[in-house]
Protein backbone atom coordinates (compact mmCIF):
# COMPACT_ATOMS: atom_id res chain seq x y z
CA UNK A 1 0.00 0.00 0.00
CA UNK A 2 2.80 2.40 0.96
CA UNK A 3 4.68 1.36 -2.18
CA UNK A 4 1.61 2.36 -4.46
CA UNK A 5 1.14 5.61 -2.54
CA UNK A 6 4.62 6.63 -2.86
CA UNK A 7 4.21 5.93 -6.85
CA UNK A 8 1.34 7.98 -7.30
CA UNK A 9 2.95 10.64 -5.15
CA UNK A 10 6.01 10.59 -7.41
CA UNK A 11 4.26 10.88 -10.39
CA UNK A 12 2.09 13.53 -9.71
CA UNK A 13 5.53 15.38 -8.71
CA UNK A 14 6.67 14.75 -11.68
CA UNK A 15 3.61 15.94 -13.66
CA UNK A 16 4.16 19.33 -11.82
CA UNK A 17 7.57 19.37 -12.90
CA UNK A 18 6.85 18.61 -16.24
CA UNK A 19 3.65 21.25 -16.52
CA UNK A 20 6.22 23.58 -14.53
CA UNK A 21 9.23 23.64 -17.14
CA UNK A 22 6.19 23.53 -20.45
CA UNK A 23 5.29 26.60 -18.93
CA UNK A 24 8.62 28.15 -18.60
CA UNK A 25 9.95 27.15 -21.83
CA UNK A 26 6.63 28.83 -23.30
CA UNK A 27 6.92 31.83 -21.91
CA UNK A 28 10.82 31.63 -23.00
CA UNK A 29 9.73 31.32 -26.01
CA UNK A 30 7.03 34.13 -26.35
CA UNK A 31 9.64 36.36 -24.76
CA UNK A 32 12.29 35.61 -27.88
CA UNK A 33 9.57 35.75 -30.24
CA UNK A 34 8.47 39.62 -28.69
CA UNK A 35 11.89 40.52 -28.54
CA UNK A 36 12.80 40.15 -32.04
CA UNK A 37 9.64 41.66 -33.33
CA UNK A 38 10.10 44.58 -31.58
CA UNK A 39 13.81 44.88 -32.66
CA UNK A 40 12.27 44.72 -36.03
CA UNK A 41 9.92 47.85 -35.21
CA UNK A 42 12.17 50.46 -33.29
CA UNK A 43 15.58 49.74 -34.76
CA UNK A 44 14.25 51.05 -38.19
CA UNK A 45 16.25 49.23 -41.48
CA UNK A 46 16.70 52.25 -43.78
CA UNK A 47 18.19 49.73 -46.56
CA UNK A 48 14.39 49.08 -47.83
CA UNK A 49 13.91 52.90 -47.80
CA UNK A 50 12.05 52.85 -51.37
CA UNK A 51 9.36 50.38 -50.05
CA UNK A 52 6.38 52.89 -49.74
CA UNK A 53 3.44 51.09 -50.25
CA UNK A 54 1.82 47.46 -49.96
CA UNK A 55 1.98 47.13 -53.43
CA UNK A 56 5.56 47.32 -53.03
CA UNK A 57 5.36 44.51 -50.15
CA UNK A 58 3.71 42.48 -52.60
CA UNK A 59 6.48 42.92 -55.68
CA UNK A 60 9.06 42.11 -52.90
CA UNK A 61 7.15 38.70 -52.18
CA UNK A 62 6.82 37.76 -55.45
CA UNK A 63 10.51 38.65 -56.35
CA UNK A 64 11.98 36.67 -52.91
CA UNK A 65 9.09 34.41 -51.55
CA UNK A 66 9.42 36.09 -47.67
CA UNK A 67 6.00 37.22 -46.64
CA UNK A 68 2.98 35.21 -45.51
CA UNK A 69 -0.32 34.66 -48.11
CA UNK A 70 -1.86 37.53 -47.90
CA UNK A 71 -5.79 37.97 -47.72
CA UNK A 72 -7.41 39.88 -51.15
CA UNK A 73 -8.01 42.92 -49.09
CA UNK A 74 -3.71 42.78 -48.18
CA UNK A 75 -3.79 42.91 -51.92
CA UNK A 76 -4.93 45.90 -52.36
CA UNK A 77 -2.96 49.21 -54.22
CA UNK A 78 -2.83 51.17 -51.33
CA UNK A 79 -1.76 54.59 -52.09
CA UNK A 80 -0.71 55.81 -48.57
CA UNK A 81 2.58 55.78 -47.51
CA UNK A 82 4.22 53.37 -44.75
CA UNK A 83 5.67 54.39 -42.30
CA UNK A 84 9.14 53.02 -42.48
CA UNK A 85 9.09 51.64 -39.13
CA UNK A 86 6.53 48.50 -40.40
CA UNK A 87 8.78 48.21 -43.33
CA UNK A 88 10.62 45.17 -41.61
CA UNK A 89 7.46 43.72 -39.81
CA UNK A 90 5.52 43.66 -43.08
CA UNK A 91 8.26 41.17 -44.25
CA UNK A 92 6.96 39.06 -41.35
CA UNK A 93 3.35 39.07 -41.62
CA UNK A 94 1.96 41.18 -43.96
CA UNK A 95 -1.32 41.31 -42.03
CA UNK A 96 0.41 43.82 -39.89
CA UNK A 97 -1.20 46.65 -39.38
CA UNK A 98 -0.27 48.76 -36.56
CA UNK A 99 1.42 48.74 -32.62
CA UNK A 100 0.45 49.09 -29.59
CA UNK A 101 2.18 50.80 -26.69
CA UNK A 102 0.61 50.86 -23.14
CA UNK A 103 2.75 52.96 -20.52
CA UNK A 104 3.76 50.99 -17.43
CA UNK A 105 2.91 47.45 -18.85
CA UNK A 106 4.30 44.71 -20.87
CA UNK A 107 1.36 45.94 -23.68
CA UNK A 108 4.07 46.73 -26.38
CA UNK A 109 3.33 44.38 -29.79
CA UNK A 110 2.27 44.90 -33.26
CA UNK A 111 -1.47 44.26 -33.95
CA UNK A 112 -2.93 42.47 -36.95
CA UNK A 113 -5.80 42.43 -38.81
CA UNK A 114 -7.02 39.32 -40.61
CA UNK A 115 -10.66 38.46 -42.41
CA UNK A 116 -11.99 37.47 -39.37
CA UNK A 117 -11.90 37.48 -35.13
CA UNK A 118 -10.79 33.63 -34.51
CA UNK A 119 -7.59 33.09 -36.47
CA UNK A 120 -5.41 35.20 -33.80
CA UNK A 121 -6.95 33.75 -30.89
CA UNK A 122 -4.30 30.35 -31.17
CA UNK A 123 -1.98 32.11 -33.59
CA UNK A 124 1.07 33.94 -33.12
CA UNK A 125 2.05 37.23 -35.24
CA UNK A 126 4.30 34.72 -37.32
CA UNK A 127 0.80 32.86 -38.11
CA UNK A 128 1.79 29.96 -36.34
CA UNK A 129 -0.19 27.87 -33.46
CA UNK A 130 0.34 29.44 -30.31
CA UNK A 131 -1.81 29.50 -27.02
CA UNK A 132 -0.92 33.39 -26.49
CA UNK A 133 -2.43 34.19 -29.88
CA UNK A 134 -1.62 38.11 -30.86
CA UNK A 135 -2.74 41.19 -30.69
CA UNK A 136 -5.82 42.20 -33.74
CA UNK A 137 -7.93 44.41 -34.83
CA UNK A 138 -11.87 43.59 -35.80
CA UNK A 139 -12.15 42.33 -39.10
CA UNK A 140 -14.83 44.77 -39.14
CA UNK A 141 -12.41 47.79 -38.76
CA UNK A 142 -10.02 50.01 -41.69
CA UNK A 143 -6.97 51.38 -40.51
CA UNK A 144 -7.34 53.39 -43.61
CA UNK A 145 -10.31 55.50 -42.35
CA UNK A 146 -10.29 54.70 -38.67
CA UNK A 147 -13.84 53.89 -37.73
CA UNK A 148 -15.37 56.03 -35.08
CA UNK A 149 -14.86 52.51 -32.73
CA UNK A 150 -12.02 50.55 -33.60
CA UNK A 151 -11.69 47.76 -31.81
CA UNK A 152 -8.51 45.39 -30.44
CA UNK A 153 -8.94 41.95 -28.59
CA UNK A 154 -6.21 39.80 -26.70
CA UNK A 155 -5.23 37.64 -24.21
CA UNK A 156 -5.02 37.88 -20.90
CA UNK A 157 -2.43 35.64 -20.20
CA UNK A 158 -1.04 34.01 -16.96
CA UNK A 159 2.61 34.79 -17.74
CA UNK A 160 2.25 38.57 -17.77
CA UNK A 161 2.01 39.05 -21.64
CA UNK A 162 -0.48 40.37 -24.34
CA UNK A 163 -3.32 42.14 -23.02
CA UNK A 164 -2.41 41.07 -18.90
CA UNK A 165 -0.98 44.46 -18.25
CA UNK A 166 -4.11 46.32 -19.08
CA UNK A 167 -5.55 44.57 -15.36
CA UNK A 168 -3.56 47.42 -14.22
CA UNK A 169 -5.96 49.42 -15.03
CA UNK A 170 -8.23 48.40 -12.04
CA UNK A 171 -6.65 50.81 -9.83
CA UNK A 172 -7.59 54.09 -9.82
CA UNK A 173 -4.09 55.28 -9.34
CA UNK A 174 -2.96 53.70 -12.37
CA UNK A 175 -5.90 54.25 -13.89
CA UNK A 176 -5.51 58.66 -13.68
CA UNK A 177 -1.31 58.22 -14.25
CA UNK A 178 -0.99 56.34 -17.45
CA UNK A 179 -4.29 57.82 -19.46
CA UNK A 180 -1.99 58.56 -22.22
CA UNK A 181 -1.38 55.45 -24.60
CA UNK A 182 -0.23 54.81 -27.80
CA UNK A 183 -1.91 52.73 -30.90
CA UNK A 184 -0.16 53.91 -34.52
CA UNK A 185 -1.24 52.59 -37.80
CA UNK A 186 0.92 51.55 -40.90
CA UNK A 187 0.10 55.33 -41.92
CA UNK A 188 -0.17 56.89 -38.69
CA UNK A 189 1.45 57.38 -35.22
CA UNK A 190 -1.67 57.95 -32.69
CA UNK A 191 -2.18 58.96 -29.39
CA UNK A 192 -5.17 58.22 -27.40
CA UNK A 193 -6.47 59.20 -23.87
CA UNK A 194 -8.50 56.55 -22.20
CA UNK A 195 -11.53 57.73 -20.49
CA UNK A 196 -13.29 54.77 -19.31
CA UNK A 197 -12.63 51.30 -18.11
CA UNK A 198 -14.77 48.70 -16.52
CA UNK A 199 -15.49 45.14 -16.01
CA UNK A 200 -18.37 43.88 -18.59
CA UNK A 201 -20.31 40.73 -19.62
CA UNK A 202 -20.59 39.13 -23.24
CA UNK A 203 -23.97 41.07 -23.73
CA UNK A 204 -23.31 44.73 -23.75
CA UNK A 205 -22.06 44.97 -26.92
CA UNK A 206 -19.09 47.27 -26.54
CA UNK A 207 -17.59 46.45 -30.10
CA UNK A 208 -20.11 47.92 -31.73
CA UNK A 209 -18.32 49.95 -35.20
CA UNK A 210 -21.48 51.25 -37.04
CA UNK A 211 -23.45 53.39 -36.09
CA UNK A 212 -26.85 54.64 -38.06
CA UNK A 213 -26.32 58.73 -37.12
CA UNK A 214 -24.73 61.09 -34.51
CA UNK A 215 -27.30 60.34 -32.05
CA UNK A 216 -26.67 56.68 -31.83
CA UNK A 217 -23.12 57.25 -31.59
CA UNK A 218 -23.21 60.08 -29.10
CA UNK A 219 -25.41 57.71 -26.99
CA UNK A 220 -22.89 55.01 -27.42
CA UNK A 221 -19.98 56.93 -26.05
CA UNK A 222 -22.38 58.55 -23.04
CA UNK A 223 -22.54 54.81 -22.25
CA UNK A 224 -19.32 53.28 -22.30
CA UNK A 225 -18.26 56.83 -20.21
CA UNK A 226 -21.01 56.34 -17.59
CA UNK A 227 -19.95 52.41 -16.78
CA UNK A 228 -16.25 53.60 -16.03
CA UNK A 229 -14.59 52.25 -12.80
CA UNK A 230 -13.21 55.39 -12.55
CA UNK A 231 -15.07 59.20 -13.46
CA UNK A 232 -12.83 61.54 -16.30
CA UNK A 233 -13.74 64.99 -16.74
CA UNK A 234 -13.05 64.32 -20.62
CA UNK A 235 -15.43 65.78 -23.32
CA UNK A 236 -17.11 63.40 -25.86
CA UNK A 237 -18.79 64.10 -28.98
CA UNK A 238 -19.84 62.61 -32.40
CA UNK A 239 -16.86 63.76 -34.30
CA UNK A 240 -14.28 61.94 -31.47
CA UNK A 241 -12.59 58.44 -32.77
CA UNK A 242 -12.15 55.80 -29.87
CA UNK A 243 -10.21 53.04 -29.37
CA UNK A 244 -11.66 49.69 -27.53
CA UNK A 245 -9.48 47.25 -25.49
CA UNK A 246 -10.94 43.95 -25.01
CA UNK A 247 -9.61 40.84 -23.07
CA UNK A 248 -10.80 38.45 -20.79
CA UNK A 249 -11.51 38.99 -17.12
CA UNK A 250 -12.45 36.52 -14.20
CA UNK A 251 -14.78 38.43 -12.10
CA UNK A 252 -17.22 35.95 -13.68
CA UNK A 253 -18.39 33.62 -16.34
CA UNK A 254 -17.42 35.14 -19.62
CA UNK A 255 -16.15 38.58 -18.24
CA UNK A 256 -14.38 40.90 -19.99
CA UNK A 257 -12.46 44.02 -18.88
CA UNK A 258 -12.87 47.22 -21.57
CA UNK A 259 -10.76 50.19 -22.07
CA UNK A 260 -11.40 53.02 -24.52
CA UNK A 261 -9.71 55.43 -25.19
CA UNK A 262 -10.32 58.78 -27.47
CA UNK A 263 -8.23 59.82 -30.32
CA UNK A 264 -6.02 63.29 -28.91
CA UNK A 265 -4.26 63.88 -32.42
Amino acid sequence: MKKRLYIFITIIIIFIIIVFLVRILDTLRTSRLNNSIKEKYYITNNKDKDIKTLSDINNLEQKNKILTPATDEDLEDNKNDINEKFIELLKTNKEIVGWINVPNTKVDYPVVKTSNNDFYLNHNILREKDSSGAIFMDFRNNIEIMDKNTILYGHNMKNGSMFKGLMNYKDEDFFKENKIISFSTLYEDIKWEIFSAYVTDTDFYYIQVNFKNSYEYESFLNTIKGKSMFYTSIDLNSNDKILTLSTCSYEFDDARFVIHAKRVN
